[in-house]
């Protein structure tokens, strides 16, 4: 038997009381309308700073809270940014009047929404387009560096794209897009988009999906190649220097491949090619083989099989050979 004074009751009396009150209190309680209060101090920002054009030649560079840091016009104002922090981001957007801005920023640039005419930058970062409206002509132009950096593309129609600096990574997404570019090693997306593209160096992997491009140049080093419900004109160039390409289709339907591959070899006496055997019907209409530094007359034959999961060009040697050698296989798919 417990003692009334000990510990123990005490501790029984104050739970049957707050049992007691609970039970008392649970009609007011759910009567009570609840509130929610929610305070964001620093909601996400796109970017750090934004440089805002009116089209009229003059411009505003606001600070990420707002305030004005520099005004006047487009090119005291573009030739002054220098004054953002080493590692910020600016976002640049506007109708710009200058054709020729230029600037040798080391940050990220942001250049978004109404940012339509021709704009010049010179730039050794890495650049990020993101357009909604028609008729934007980027022209990237380095004098002093490689980017190595990433340029994305959204849904920017009727664009003019003229890079010839190395970039690290090139997205294209919803965009009809017009010129030239340089990837280091780097990827190479084209989805949903069409027009022109010629891609100078070398990419790690390419991927083009859902795409429809009228000349096609670019030349894969040591990657992976993924064509995926696209097509493009019979005079593109793509070659793979690693010597496998991954052909994807979601459906039968007609494609032509012409496809050049590399590979540079070391006293061997064969190498083969592989190309991702695809669902569809296909024929082959040729197969070539040029040699660099190898004597053509060590080429003893080509070989071309199917084994379930790859169409294979083996190329075969009399005797080790040591130089470079090419394959162009030309495929019609059907479905």
């Amino acid at each position: 038997m417990s003692d009334p004074g000990s510990v123990e009751t005490i501790f029984i009396i104050l739970s049957l009381t707050l049992l007691f009150l609970s039970i008392l209190l649970a009609p007011i309680i759910q009567n009570i309308p609840l509130s929610l209060s929610i305070s964001i101090t620093a909601p996400p920002q796109e970017a750090s700073y934004a440089l805002i054009s009116f089209g009229n030649g003059s411009a505003i560079l606001y600070d990420i809270n707002g305030s004005v840091m520099l005004s006047g016009s487009e090119d005291t104002v573009f030739g002054n940014i220098s004054i953002i922090p080493e590692g910020s981001r600016l976002k640049i957007s506007g109708v710009f009047t200058n054709q020729s801005l230029t600037t040798s920023l080391t940050r990220t640039l942001y250049i978004t929404n109404d940012a339509v005419g021709n704009i010049t930058i010179m730039t050794n970062t890495s650049i990020y387009v993101k357009s909604y409206t028609k008729g934007i002509n980027i022209i990237i132009y380095n004098a002093s560096g490689d980017v190595r950096g990433e340029f994305k593309m959204l849904r920017a129609d009727s664009s003019q794209l003229f890079i010839n600096t190395s970039l690290y990574m090139l997205y294209l997404n919803s965009t009809a897009v017009n010129g030239y570019a340089e990837v280091d090693k780097g990827s190479l997306s084209i989805i949903d988009s069409s027009g022109n593209l010629s891609v100078k160096g070398s990419v790690g992997e390419a991927h083009i999906i859902n795409s429809s491009i009228a000349y096609l140049n670019i030349l894969v080093s040591e990657g992976l190649l993924e064509i995926y419900n696209s097509t493009y004109s019979s005079t593109s160039i793509i070659s793979v220097e690693s010597g496998r390409a991954s052909l994807t289709y979601p459906s039968p339907a007609y494609y032509n491949l012409d496809l050049v591959m590399r590979r540079d070899v070391l006293n061997t006496t064969n190498v083969t090619f592989q190309v991702l055997k695809p669902t569809n019907k296909y024929d082959i209409w040729y197969v070539s083989t040029s040699l660099v530094n190898i004597p053509f007359a060590n080429l003893s034959q080509t070989t071309v099989y199917d084994d379930g999961i790859f169409i294979n060009i083996r190329i075969d040697f009399t005797t080790a050979v040591s130089g470079t050698v090419f394959t162009r296989i030309f495929i019609k798919f059907s479905p």
